[in-house]
């Protein structure tokens, strides 16, 4: 059994089936901290170490519970200088020498502004919760936040287990590469790009102070193409649903394309998939404990038939290298 404790409020979207699902993988009979990741500005050194979530949530197992609860009150005693409730907490769990273990499924989200970056490269762990969404512009384009929200749940609740996770494949026949987001985007790049690059979160987005610099990151970070040739074409979530045992989605090409400057600037290299109005994407269920031995997800792109391109993603079998050379 854990104890979570959670700031649930307007500004924190927590999906409790992946929670309990994580939760029950975990060794219950020993003490352990799950943390919220801090996706920060860089407040001090010492913050962004000892800060549990502010604000996001912490889950403690009981018997971790059971011991705080014989040494709180003297403990809080003895750390009347440090900073709210999370640091004053963890400083008593430090003095029962017990570490902090890292849930990068927990999103402490001290963003403002597009949060595309950030949504499109999920670590490869189960989508537990983000914070703060009432700072971040909607996620999806042409809807406003509460739209946005109501199909970001759709998509949740359509596969939990793999909401977000990603998945990268190659058409060599076309030099383009696949980056899915399963529920939130396809970016297709007009060239191919090494799943190391990514993996990285693209800055879209500016700090809690409203300061775009990378160095205002704890997280690894790139900065967007200004080159139109370089940049992908982005396809976005316009609805999910079930079929049979796996999952579907449609997603559209965004509006505003920059597909005539590309024939203009790009010459003689033509925008990638022109005819290409519509991708569809199947996803095949997880297995529960997927994420106990995390891997990136596999993918194969088919055929394009009436504009509508598909591609399938599912778990990679035994054996299976997802990478750019198993992709011819």
């Amino acid at each position: 059994m854990f104890v979570g404790l959670f700031s649930v409020t307007m500004t924190l979207f927590l999906i409790l089936t992946i929670l309990s699902t994580y939760l029950t993988s975990m060794i219950l009979l020993r003490w352990f901290t799950l943390e919220v990741p801090l996706r920060a500005i860089l407040l001090t050194p010492i913050l962004v170490i000892l800060w549990l979530s502010v604000g996001g949530g912490i889950a403690i197992s009981y018997p971790l519970a059971q011991a705080i609860s014989k040494i709180q009150d003297e403990c809080l005693e003895r750390y009347p200088k440090l900073y709210g409730s999370d640091d004053r907490l963890h400083a008593c769990i430090a003095e029962l020498g017990v570490p902090l273990t890292r849930e990068h499924g927990f999103h402490q989200w001290d963003i403002r502004g597009n949060a595309h970056g950030l949504l499109s490269t999920h670590p490869i762990a189960p989508f537990v919760s983000i914070h703060h969404i009432e700072a971040v512009d909607p996620f999806y384009p042409g809807l406003n936040s509460l739209e946005s929200l109501k199909l970001f749940t759709k998509a949740m609740k359509t596969d939990p287990k793999s909401f977000l996770q990603r998945s990268i494949c190659y058409d060599h026949v076309r030099r383009v590469t696949f980056s899915v987001s399963l529920g939130y985007v396809v970016q297709v790049y007009p060239y191919i790009v090494l799943p190391r690059e990514l993996e990285r979160a693209e800055q879209t987005y500016s700090a809690w102070n409203k300061i775009s610099h990378p160095n205002e990151f704890d997280f690894d970070t790139r900065l967007t193409h200004r080159s139109v040739c370089k940049k992908p074409v982005i396809f976005y979530l316009k609805d999910a649903w079930k079929e049979g045992n796996a999952t579907a989605g449609s997603y559209s090409r965004a509006k505003g394309s920059t597909d005539l400057k590309r024939r203009v600037l790009c010459f003689p290299r033509s925008p990638p998939l022109t005819h290409v109005q519509n991708i569809r994407v199947v996803g095949y269920p997880l297995s529960k404990y997927w994420h106990v031995v995390p891997r990136r997800l596999c993918c194969k792109v088919n055929q394009a038939n009436d504009g509508i391109l598909t591609l399938t993603v599912r778990q990679c079998e035994r054996g299976a290298f997802n990478t750019i050379f198993a992709s011819v």
